[in-house]
């Protein structure tokens, strides 16, 4: 299992001590588009998104690009529908989907 750090600027670097934000604690969630889930650390899920980036070998040329492709594939991973107007709706359908999902808090 690979595991991420997100930091509050939403980048992804390798996990090490968990981070505490005037928000509240950091949570554990992890993202199951691969044989091996990732998991990462961030304030919520809809982080996912920037994690799946950073992992991803696909270039394009702006997030809209991504997210749609990124639904796309997530939708035929999981035969169920993925909304991707926005990061909300998409998180929300990965959750539904079971391919996100919180695994605890950055603590234990």
């Amino acid at each position: 299992m690979l595991t991420l750090q997100m930091s509050r600027d939403g980048r992804a670097g390798p996990a090490g001590l968990a981070h505490f934000s005037k928000e509240g604690v950091m949570k554990k969630f992890e993202l199951r588009v691969s044989e091996d889930p990732i998991e990462f650390t961030a304030e919520n899920a809809s982080a996912f998104l920037d994690v799946w980036k950073s992992q991803s070998k696909w270039a394009f040329p702006d997030d809209h690009s991504f997210i749609r492709t990124a639904a796309l594939s997530a939708c035929d991973w999981s035969g169920k529908p993925i909304r991707f107007d926005n990061i909300d709706h998409f998180t929300a359908d990965m959750m539904e989907a079971g391919m996100l999902a919180e695994v605890g808090d950055a603590q234990g």
